[in-house]
Parts: C-alpha cells; structure tokens; sequence
C-alpha cells in the first residue's frame, strides 16, 4: 500500500510546436492543387508511418518543401505533408530525407508562423481533439474550443479543451490513452486553463462536487469543497466539507462511476488528507474503533495514535497502530466482514508490500519475541535482534530471532495474520523455510 500523491500538479519543460521553417506562412489558406493531393495520398502514408503517429489517412497533401537543420546543425531537404485521419487529429509532417519523419497536430500548428494545417477535413482542429476527450471519460463534452499547451518527452501532448456548456478541462492525450484534468487542480500552473474564467471554473467544479456527492449515497449539506487534484492512481481526489458532521474525500475517475469515499479520519494518506474539516474529533473517535478491531484479532492495544497507510474502499484499511498501554506497534489489516489480520513491526516488513512501522520502531517487538521464548522454556534467550523470514501457503508466519549472548537463536512460527505462536523451530529445523536462518550470530561458523 502506498500513499496517494498528486500526479500533474503542474508539467515542467513543455515543449511547443514545430521549428521555424524557410518557408513563409501563406496569406490566405490557399487550398491544395488536385496534383499536391493525389501526391500526397501516395506519399504521406509513409511519412505518418514513420513518424509514429497513429493515423488511418482520409485525405492528405504536399504543401511544399523546405530545409531544417539536423542533428548536427546541417540543413537537410524536407518535404512537408498535411493528413487528415479517421481517427479525428490532422497532422502536419517534416519528412526530411534520409531521416525519420516528426509530425505535428493541427492544433499545434495553429500558433506557428510558418506552417498551417488547410486540408477541408482539419478547418476546426479543436474538433480533432473530439473522440480523445470521449475517449478519456467525458462523452457529453461537445468541444468548442481548444488550445495546444504543449509535450513531454515521454510523448504526451496537453491541450486545454472549452466545451459548448462552458464547461473546461485539461486532456492529457498519451500515446496509448488520455485523461482529463480539472481546471480548478490547474490554477496556477502552467497547464492552467485560460479559455474558461475563474467563475465558469468555479460554477462547473460546485456542480461536479454536488453530483459526485449525490453518487456517493451520502447525506452531506456541502459547507464547503475542493479539487485536492490528480493522483497518482489515475484518479482525481475532491475534498467536500458537511458542516457539523465532518467530512470526508472522494476519488472520482473519468467515467462518472460512484466514486470511492474516504472520511477525513482516515484520509491523511490522500495528498496530506483534508483541510476544510477538523479532523481532530473523528480521529478521536476512530482511534476507539481501531482499539476494538486490534483486541479483536488479538492485539491488546489502546490506541493513541494511527497511520492510514491504505485503503480498498470505505471501510477495509491498512493501518498503523501505536499504543498507550504498550511500546510495540503493529499494522493491522481490517477488512469489512472479518478476516482482519495483524502484524507486528518485524513481521510486516515481508508480509505487507512496501509496508513498514513508522509510529514506532522494531526494538519493542523484540521484548514481546523474549517473553514469548521465556513462556515456552527457552529463558536463556534474550532477542537482540530478528527479521521475517517468509510465509507458507499452509498459513504460517516465520520470524528468525538472533540472542543477545551470541548463541543460536530461535524461528518463532506464528499463524498467518496474528501474533498467536504455533510453535519454536531451531535454524537446522528451519533451514527449508525461505533462505533459512540468516542474522550473523545464527549462521554456522
């Protein structure tokens, strides 16, 4: 489980449009001579081919030739094509010779001084952006007008995107899906929208919170809201206050499907978590509910203090707890239904991915692992140190434990998920559990 940070909070060295070319912008949108398109049909395929583009070309012309320096800085002869694509975005290619071709959409282009997109098909190249923004999850978005804003190196292409109900967003168009963006996670930025006023941003972000609330099922006089932003999910994170009665965080896809909801208590792991609702008293209250569950599946543990580390929907965490009663920590599993598993700040380390103690330290476990070996008749050992070993399909946990006066040390077997011991192995007995027994004063000399 890992923390959900903000993904796209803003894209650093955009890069945008063509190279100035040797030739000049025309005056008008001359169209293409019969002989420019039927050679263009026959020779753009290749140039859109080579350079990468995913397009089915529909139409296409030569516009011309011109030179562009290399590599190397020396000039090379380049032809210039113009294609229309079923897929819906035209192009503008540079097909130097000997090299491979580099394209450029129409909308792109629009803002260059020397190259212009004319064929019939790309006149309005905001329409070309039109089954991507459909694609991307927003189907009832008629486009009325865009803007190229520009790439990365890795291949995605950003474009603010202004639809007919004055709605707006930012599409982020990669080379095999695209997404889109609020507005309102952009201001700021330097993908901030600009074809949409900060009113129209903030009327369309009011009613998109209301209805995702609505999705929810929740019953929440919405006091206050705010786009926290894009996650590293995929996902787009909205913190909603209710007033009196708390509040909590959705994360919405594209799609308009029910979004997951997080309460404010447990949301700290969401991009620092919320900060319209005092989440103080929830807390408070939570931490009387997480005591419950650990004593529950055998952790005799008051909580004082947690860490969301994640979560699956409302109600199934991953969580760490520190104690008042105790200085052991542990990270539980508390799953909807039952099935709740607990882990100790040594054995967590292999049994939950990327899952480590952080409110506390291993050391406190290691009076637990001397207590348990005293209760079992091995009072000879006090554990200075231990690690996971690993975990058998047939339900066990295995810990290796070194001791402190450098003699050999004991695998503790506990039952998957619990801290209750099954039973106390030596490093010979262990030696086909995982890699077997590995701490220094445990191996053979």
């Amino acid at each position: 489980m890992t923390r959900l940070g903000l993904a796209l909070a803003a894209v650093a060295a955009l890069a945008f449009g063509p190279p100035a070319l040797a030739q000049k912008k025309p005056d008008g949108p001359a169209p293409f001579t019969k002989e420019q398109r039927d050679r263009g049909m026959k020779e753009a395929p290749a140039a859109v081919q080579s350079a990468g583009v995913a397009c089915t070309v529909t139409d296409a012309g030569v516009a011309g030739t011109t030179k562009i320096k290399d590599a190397t800085g020396k000039e090379v002869d380049t032809t210039v094509y113009e294609v229309a694509c079923k897929e819906g975005m035209g192009y503008a290619l540079l097909a130097p010779k000997g090299g491979p071709a580099k394209a450029y959409d129409c909308l792109t282009t629009a803002a260059s001084s020397s190259l212009v997109c004319r064929l019939p098909a790309n006149a309005n190249p905001a329409q070309g952006l039109q089954p991507f923004v459909a694609a991307a999850g927003n189907a009832t978005c008629q486009v009325a007008n865009a803007k190229a804003l520009g790439s990365t190196p890795d291949g995605k292409a950003y474009y603010e995107v202004k639809c007919a109900d004055s709605s707006g967003f930012i599409l982020e168009k990669g080379p095999s899906a695209s997404r889109l963006v609020d507005c309102a996670a952009q201001v700021g930025t330097n993908l901030a929208c600009t074809l949409t006023t900060q009113a129209e941003i903030e009327a369309a972000q009011k009613k998109k919170i209301s209805d995702l609330v609505a999705l929810t099922g929740r019953q929440c006089a919405i006091s206050g809201s705010r786009v926290i932003g894009p996650l590293s999910n995929g996902k787009t994170a909205y913190e909603v206050a209710c007033g009196p009665t708390g509040g909590f965080v959705m994360l919405a896809d594209a799609t308009g499907a029910k979004p997951d909801v997080v309460d404010c208590a447990r949301a700290d792991y969401i991009a620092g978590g919320c900060t319209l609702t005092n989440a103080v008293e929830a807390k408070t209250q939570e931490a009387a509910l997480y005591t419950k569950l650990a004593k529950g599946v055998g952790f005799d543990c008051n909580v004082s203090k947690y860490r969301v580390i994640g979560t699956a929907n409302a109600k199934d965490d991953v969580v760490e707890l520190a104690c008042n009663n105790r200085p052991d920590g542990a990270i539980a599993i508390f799953r909807d239904g039952g099935n709740s598993k607990i882990y100790d700040c040594v054995a967590v380390t292999g049994a939950i991915a990327n899952a480590r103690c952080q409110l506390t330290t291993p050391a406190p476990v290691y009076a637990e692992y001397t207590r348990a070996l005293s209760a079992r008749g091995k009072s000879s050992c006090k554990v200075s140190d231990a690690r996971f070993i690993g975990s058998t399909k047939d339900g066990s946990d295995f810990v290796e434990t070194a001791c402190s006066d450098g003699l050999p040390g004991w695998v503790i077997e506990f039952a998957s998920g619990t801290l209750k011991i099954k039973s106390l192995l030596t490093c010979g007995q262990a030696t086909g559990i995982g890699a077997g027994c590995t701490l220094p004063t445990n191996k053979k000399k």
